[in-house]
């Protein structure tokens, strides 16, 4: 998202330019695209590597209509967001790729290509809910279905394809949980993704901090079944203050926005699990008003110094709809909004639309806490 960020671009490189040319070469979903900045148009990403979405997911076009339609679909998705497409074509295009989603998962065996195939065609059906901001229980379904197909995957060992196909699957099923306050799905699967220290452009961040986040998404869907997650969330409390990025790697201007991401996500973790916490057992009271404030400004801050870099960050939804939700002063709501407009003149997302309407909703409302009415595709 956010380039195939969400699905398949990597999460901080914006991915309208990949698009584009793909959908220029293989029909005209994107003819009329905006010119993308010369570094997202080349095949290496921020971080100097090649990037996954062009080495691993446009390939797949030349020999599968699904994975053409559906990358078409979310090229028109974007382009519709800027202006220069309808909604129909990419309703049109969608369509297309779910019917034939729908004929290739009817065969009675499928070999590992047509399951590749299928697995990137739903991860990229999650990204177009995520550009137009539509149905979260969408977005879970086509999530339910890659879980299935990555369970079938055997192959020792794990090929780099099917690795990035399984961090994008982590990261969806972490957002959508969020998004949908239940439990993320579980993988049957004897593989694990590399979780090092690193700046990991399919997280947005550092990989480091994706099982905390994991766990997080865990107890907070628990907690939204009635489970006391009192212990449990002490230990994963625990867990994210002591964790810490900032003087692992590189000090460029992309690697320091992939560590304040990471750090909008350390803190915005912390800020939610105490909200679930002390909504459960009112007395509990580890965390202090002056711990709860500090947290919050250090959210902010990290929130904040990303929107000045002035870079990539289209993973940043759910942490600047936390803190946005949180935020109570004026001069706080003013600058939220200023991001949220950045946000969208970087990403043309209609999800960030979506996360800036629920904020606002929520202080002309004049909640306090955190309360959320309906769920919010955030990614």
């Amino acid at each position: 998202m956010y380039e195939l960020v969400k699905a398949f671009h990597p999460p901080n490189v914006d991915v309208r330019g990949q698009y584009a040319n793909k959908a220029r070469a293989v029909a005209n979903a994107a003819r009329n695209a905006t010119k993308a900045d010369p570094a997202v148009n080349s095949v290496q990403s921020g971080t100097g590597a090649q990037n996954p979405f062009l080495q691993h997911v446009l390939p797949r076009t030349s020999d599968s209509a699904q994975v053409q339609y559906a990358v078409e679909a979310v090229a028109a998705a974007h382009l519709y967001h800027l202006g220069s497409e309808t909604g129909d074509r990419a309703t049109q295009l969608h369509s297309r790729a779910l019917n034939l989603l729908a004929v290739e998962l009817s065969r009675p065996q499928l070999d590992d290509t047509s399951r590749m195939n299928l697995l990137a065609s739903s991860l990229l059906l999650i990204y177009y809910e995520i550009v137009l901001g539509n149905s979260a229980s969408n977005a879970w379904c086509h999530l339910q279905g890659a879980k299935v197909l990555l369970e079938c995957h055997r192959a020792t060992p794990e090929t780099p394809c099917i690795s990035f196909f399984r961090k994008i699957f982590q990261y969806f099923n972490v957002m959508l949980a969020l998004s949908l306050e239940r439990q993320p799905l579980q993988i049957n699967s004897g593989f694990a993704s590399d979780f090092s220290n690193n700046a990991d452009t399919v997280f947005g961040c550092a990989a480091s901090l994706w099982p905390l986040m994991h766990h997080l998404a865990d107890l907070l869907g628990r907690a939204r079944l009635g489970d006391d997650i009192t212990e449990d969330g002490k230990h994963v409390m625990a867990g994210l203050h002591a964790w810490s990025i900032e003087s692992s790697f590189g000090t460029d201007a992309y690697t320091e926005a992939m560590v304040q991401i990471a750090r909008s996500y350390k803190f915005c973790g912390l800020l939610m699990l105490r909200q679930a916490v002390q909504g459960q057992s009112p007395e509990y009271r580890d965390c202090t008003p002056l711990q709860g404030d500090e947290v919050y400004r250090s959210a902010f801050d990290s929130v904040l110094r990303v929107c000045v870099l002035s870079l990539p960050m289209a993973t940043l939804t759910w942490p600047l709809y936390v803190v946005g939700k949180l935020a109570s002063s004026t001069s706080d709501r003013t600058v939220i909004l200023h991001i949220f407009s950045q946000f969208l003149e970087k990403h043309h997302m209609k999800v960030v639309d979506g996360a800036r309407a629920a904020v606002q909703g929520h202080w002309e409302e004049r909640r306090n806490g955190w309360q959320q009415s309906a769920p919010v595709l955030l990614g």
